[in-house]
């Protein structure tokens, strides 16, 4: 159970995810970091990536990541 690393979490947090996922409930996770995770930063789905997203859609979410890092790197 990671809920209380998540709410004390000090770097930023996102949500990558599947569309077809029969591991991790999607939704509630979103709807539970949203309220609880001050670290939470931003969610992609991707279709049709299942719960392996990285596997199953390389180049998709490849791109997302960077887009994270680079939107969170610190500006001096």
């Amino acid at each position: 159970d990671f809920r209380s690393v998540a709410e004390r979490a000090s770097c930023p947090v996102f949500l990558l995810a599947g569309v077809i996922d029969p591991v991790v409930a999607t939704w509630p996770v979103l709807r539970w970091l949203r309220k609880h995770c001050r670290a939470f930063r931003g969610h992609r789905i991707i279709w049709p990536a299942d719960h392996t997203v990285l596997a199953t859609e390389p180049a998709k979410s490849v791109e997302q990541i960077e887009k994270w890092i680079l939107e969170s790197r610190p500006r001096f």
